[in-house]
């Protein structure tokens, strides 16, 4: 799974929260389990950041993904990427969302 990928490549100032934990950031608690298995969600503390912008936040953490970051930061870039992303995220939650019912 892709975040596993991103977990060994130990970037600094990130955990990862495993969505089972019944101790989950009150911000991320308050949305519905569909909406957090459809998208990427990254809380930083004081901001849930979801989807292409999740993304932002992990690449930044990470060294050899910090030039996606920057190419995000192109507003034609970024465009394309949220509607690519927003598509993309769709089929997954389409095909994993049995786990819904887990």
């Amino acid at each position: 799974m892709e975040i596993n990928h991103y977990k060994k490549q130990r970037p600094k100032n990130l955990d990862f929260i495993d969505l089972s934990d019944k101790n989950l950031p009150e911000a991320i608690n308050l949305k519905s389990k569909a909406d957090i298995l459809r998208r990427l969600h990254v809380f930083d503390g004081s901001q849930i950041h979801i989807g292409v912008d999740a993304f932002k936040i992990i690449w930044g953490n990470i060294d050899k993904y910090r030039f996606l970051k920057k190419l995000l930061e192109y507003k034609i870039i970024y465009f394309i990427a949220y509607y690519l992303y927003e598509v993309i995220s769709y089929l997954l939650y389409l095909k994993n969302r049995r786990q819904l019912y887990e």
